[in-house]
């Protein structure tokens, strides 16, 4: 019964789509952006180099560069940076009896470098404190444990330091340490090179941006820059631009050929929808998964820690799908114990690539295909891409940079900021010319501007986000061609067929299984779910984290498994972030107590470390814009009736008549005309862009959708040859009943007797990133 369901909803629903022509349009799309001065320049390696080869090994190098300062290595996938330099040089730090220190994004990629370099992991040490490194392997997370440590002399590895910095300067996860790990580099970088040590940066994808961020923070010593430009000739690529059931399809045909594949998935929920469909297929067979939710199972620890190759060798699998979790630290290339088998190398014979756009960036792609190191043909799947939905959506690092200064200036100012920290420093009141003093160490003498380099990675790695984001089938179709594979465009894209349903059927009912999972952990306290937060934990453990944070966020709601679906899984919590903003729309005072919580938290942090800006939220700004605007008065939501719910008498919760809009109604016009005056305000604050030829309906529905809300068409009026269409709000939306749960929640927090807010200002929680 079900699959004649989605056979009847495959007939009706057929799409032909010119893949060429998607590639036109981004084409087109990029060279608009270039008009305006905006192109993939920050995926360039444009400063001057000290050595440039072209050859397959690294072989030779390492006798041209330097032993102190800083060297940058570009160059492709297995050209042996590891084995023709930092293995080299740790031999070298070895004899001299100096530490020895490799910063990496993630645990897989030290664990492979503890096996194939001979170096200690961090986890391998009992007492970190009293024990002696002659070397250690830690992610960026862990370095705030080292901090005691005296670096100087110290050969410090960054690898695959492209994706190190991107998850330093932007991973939710590192937020709370980042300030103080942020002043670690910058203190002990310049220790490590002024007592004779050597910075090594190594990347197939290095550009100016990782080069510059560290000779920002370490201004100290001489930069070297080695690039290599040989680029080998792989497999041939078959690329695919439209739907995404021709590709399942071929997985499903190749399988039952007998190849073995191996598949990478740019987002969790398509990996489990492709592995689920596998194993249906053929259950006896063996399926590996590895994603965020796998990777702490005791059969996927025994698949990484017995090294893959040989678990390989051992297993047989059929099939591999995996995530960006996997996309570092592992190599599948046949040796076992120094002995290689051609078997392992060539076990699997074909490739995809699931990649939907807009979460992570071509180069992490091409990075991720390089995992298995046989050179096989791939056939990949991408989408076109999406444009960010937060603030800071802009293409161009300047624009974000002056708009997180600015958006931070106009909630406090950069004087007080600094003024408050040296406070919690000093233990005391400071004078006018101490805090002037430190002002003028963090401002370039003839511009006046401060200097930031962290600020500056920050724009850069967002911007260059960004633009993969909105470009990302163009972006991903270059980088394949400049990696060596030969790429062929299919012509057309085939109805949606089968396969196509079910991996649709499989993603959605894999959301609910979470939602009920969620709904039916067991109870932890608040103070477990943090420490969760901060360690690699079961899929059990998370789950019981994001309940008890959930309980906490909105208390006396029932978390049933069709709540946590619809508000918080589904649309990766967008609405109900609307939902709380429009609660704190009309609590004004309670929001301002909110963000000074979340200051007073980032002041403590930023007296211990840096001051990052970014990391700072600010919920008043955004109302204030709202309410400049008037877009609820426009649409007659300021005094509409309460329809009988409790609470602040203030908060608006529902409408009975509504009133009708449409682009030419006078009311709108002198709308979008205030909305044009505000625009860089708008920009700045709510990350939402305003032109002469901006959509005054289309415009109006986002700024809503800001609050949870929107427009719906009523009806349509014509008067001879043209068409008006009249909209008022999406009563629907607003008498939601889980947004009215919500609304209640809010008031039992925040306005109830026991609230925790008027009792304990520092425990005032943000809005939790759950989704």
């Amino acid at each position: 019964e079900y699959e004649l369901d989605i056979q009847d909803k495959a007939a009706q629903q057929e799409k032909h789509i010119s893949a060429i022509e998607k590639l036109e349009k981004a084409k087109l799309k990029a060279y608009k952006l270039a008009s305006y001065g905006i192109t993939d320049k920050l995926n360039q390696l444009t400063r001057k180099t000290n050595l440039k080869v072209d050859q397959p090994k690294l072989k030779g190098v390492l006798a041209k560069i330097p032993r102190t300062g800083k060297v940058f290595i570009k160059s492709a996938k297995k050209t042996g940076k590891s084995s023709e330099i930092n293995e080299p040089l740790i031999k070298e730090w070895k004899k001299k009896r100096k530490p020895i220190i490799s910063i990496v994004p993630r645990i897989l990629l030290y664990k492979e470098q503890v096996d194939r370099w001979e170096i200690t992991a961090i986890d391998s040490y009992g007492n970190i404190h009293r024990e002696f490194h002659e070397s250690i392997a830690l992610c960026f997370d862990s370095l705030g444990k080292i901090s005691y440590f005296d670096w100087s002399g110290a050969l410090v590895i960054f690898d695959e330091i492209r994706q190190g910095l991107k998850h330093l300067i932007s991973s939710s996860t590192l937020e709370e340490m980042r300030s103080y790990i942020l002043k670690l580099l910058q203190e002990k970088l310049p220790e490590a090179i002024n007592g004779g040590g050597l910075i090594v940066s190594s990347d197939a994808d290095l550009t100016d941006v990782e080069v510059n961020y560290i000779d920002g923070v370490c201004p100290d010593g001489k930069t070297f820059i080695v690039d290599n430009q040989y680029r080998d000739e792989k497999g041939i690529i078959k690329f695919d631009g439209g739907n995404l059931d021709d590709c399942l399809k071929e997985i499903k045909e190749r399988y039952k050929n007998g190849e073995n594949l191996i598949i990478f998935c740019d987002s969790k929920a398509n990996s489990q929808a492709i592995h689920e469909a596998l194993v249906n297929l053929d259950p006896s067979a063996t399926h590996w998964l590895i994603n965020g939710d796998t990777t702490e199972n005791p059969e996927v620890k025994e698949i990484i820690s017995n090294n893959i190759n040989k678990s390989i060798k051992e297993q047989q699998p059929r099939t591999l799908i995996y995530t960006n979790s996997m996309s570092t630290g592992i190599s599948i290339d046949g040796w076992i114990d120094g002995v290689f088998h051609k078997d392992v190398y060539e076990h699997f014979s074909y490739g995809f690539v699931v990649a939907v756009g807009g979460i992570v960036e071509p180069v992490e792609v091409t990075q991720a295909m390089e995992r298995n190191r046989n050179n096989i043909d791939f056939t990949i799947h991408s989408g076109t891409g999406k444009n960010k939905e937060d603030a800071e959506n802009s293409c161009d690092p300047e624009v974000i940079r002056r708009q997180i200064i600015k958006r931070n200036n106009n909630g406090l100012s950069i004087w007080g900021l600094t003024s408050e920290i040296l406070e919690e420093r000093l233990g005391r009141e400071v004078t006018d010319i101490e805090v002037i003093e430190e002002l003028r160490k963090r401002c370039d003498p003839d511009t006046g501007n401060i200097i930031d380099p962290h600020l500056d990675l920050y724009s850069e790695v967002k911007a260059r986000a960004n633009y993969a984001g909105q470009n990302f089938d163009l972006m991903l179709f270059k980088q394949l061609q400049k990696e060596g594979f030969t790429v062929a465009v299919g012509e057309t894209c085939r109805e949606k067929n089968l396969d196509g349903e079910f991996h649709r059927w499989a993603k959605d009912k894999n959301i609910l299984d979470e939602a009920e999972g969620i709904s039916s952990a067991d109870d932890i306290t608040l103070e477990m779910a943090y420490e969760y937060l901060r360690t690699n934990v079961t899929i059990e453990q998370r789950r019981q984290a994001r309940k008890a944070l959930l309980r906490h966020e909105f208390p006396g709601i029932d978390l049933t498994p069709e709540f946590i679906y619809k508000n918080i899984l589904k649309d990766r919590r967008r609405r109900v972030n609307g939902h709380k903003l429009w609660w704190y729309y009309y609590h004004p005072e309670i929001t301002k107590e909110i963000d000074l919580g979340h200051y007073v938290r980032k002041l403590k942090q930023f007296s211990q470390g840096v001051i990052f800006l970014p990391d700072i939220k600010n919920y008043t700004i955004m109302i204030e814009e709202l309410k400049a605007l008037g877009v609820l008065e426009l649409i007659n939501l300021k005094n509409p009736t309460l329809a009988g719910v409790t609470g602040d008498p203030s908060l608006v919760r529902s409408v009975e008549n509504p009133i009708e809009i449409s682009k030419d109604d006078p009311k709108v016009i002198e709308f979008m005309k205030r909305a044009l005056f505000r625009r860089y305000s708008i920009h700045t604050n709510l990350g939402l862009t305003v032109t002469q030829k901006t959509d005054p309906i289309r415009f109006i529905d986002r700024l809503l959708q800001r609050v949870g809300l929107g427009l719906i068409c009523t009806r349509t009026e014509k008067v001879g040859d043209s068409k008006t269409r009249y909209y008022s709000i999406n009563k629907a939306l607003l008498h939601d009943p889980d947004r009215l749960a919500i609304m209640e929640s809010l008031d039992r927090k925040f306005l109830g007797e026991d609230n925790s807010l008027r009792l304990k200002t520092e425990q005032t929680p943000e809005i939790a990133e759950t989704g």
